[in-house]
């Protein structure tokens, strides 16, 4: 059992949200980039992707919407309602991953990373600026217990195909985006049509992991938004920093703090995107 809590991930989400519509109120911070299919990005592209993705509670699944044969059988019936429930915690962690997914994507493309040599991949691209940028810099909080479970989801449930090896440093990823590149190949997994629909514990034997295995991606690509964005703005006049107040706020929360004296349009003081309530062990 990892000895801290977490956030609670929608509002995890809807800080970064928050960030990213402040971002935007300013001149010194507002960027807008144009993709080689002319299309134009900013940072309120981020910001609704994380409010849908923060904005979701639930989905509706009825795995016997068709199945006639369901009214005549009880088993049948017994079955439908777990595999129903199931699924839709699945679609409703899955439908939050990706739109924090496409928040990480409009993010590294609006910041413009440049690319790493042999690989096209904007993944890549993230990892290997987090890994230069990091190298004199901590990491937010916690997020080597984030990636650490994961690591053990993943050894429990073997159909993503990741081994402990994979977790170990390689060419474009350290220990600051060993994260990101875990998860990519999760996302693969899914985006690929290869990813195994679980079936209720009843009737297999087998507890699924996959809504917890696609929570804790989430809550790690919303970890390495946050670096990117400590990484891309650390030498501007936009200062972000980690930081605990304890006249403001409590003891165990930590808070990311936003200055920038050349903004006319004067940012939140106090940006709360806390990802984390630490909780000792006792």
């Amino acid at each position: 059992m990892i000895p801290y809590s977490l956030l609670e991930l929608p509002l995890h989400s809807d800080k970064l949200s928050q960030l990213f519509g402040n971002l935007c109120l300013s001149k010194s911070t507002f960027r807008t980039i144009t993709t080689k299919s002319n299309e134009s990005l900013n940072w309120s592209h981020a910001s609704a992707l994380l409010k849908l993705a923060s904005s979701i509670t639930g989905v509706n699944l009825d795995t016997a919407r068709f199945d006639e044969s369901v009214a005549w059988c009880s088993s049948a019936s017994d079955y439908h309602f777990a595999r129903s429930e199931l699924h839709a915690e699945l679609v409703r962690e899955l439908s939050v991953f990706n739109f924090i997914w496409g928040a990480f994507e409009t993010v590294v493309k609006i910041m413009s990373l440049p690319s790493v040599p042999k690989s096209n991949s904007i993944v890549d691209a993230a990892c290997h600026y987090l890994n230069r940028a990091f190298e004199s810099m901590s990491h937010v909080q916690h997020y080597e217990e984030t990636v650490f479970d994961l690591r053990n989801l993943l050894l429990i449930d073997k159909q993503y195909g990741i081994t402990e090896e994979d977790f170990k440093v390689g060419t474009y990823n350290d220990s600051s985006s060993i994260g990101i590149h875990i998860v990519r190949r999760i996302r693969n997994k899914f985006a690929h049509g290869t990813l195994n629909i679980p079936e209720p514990e009843k009737w297999t034997g087998k507890k699924s992991l996959d809504s917890t295995l696609f929570n804790t991606s989430s809550r790690i690509i919303l970890l390495t938004i946050q670096m990117l964005i400590i990484a891309y703005f650390k030498s501007s006049p936009l200062q972000i920093h980690w930081y605990r107040d304890r006249d403001w706020f409590d003891d165990d929360d930590y808070y990311l703090d936003v200055e920038d004296s050349f903004i006319d349009i004067e940012l939140e003081r106090l940006v709360r995107i806390i990802h984390v309530q630490y909780r000792p062990p006792s």
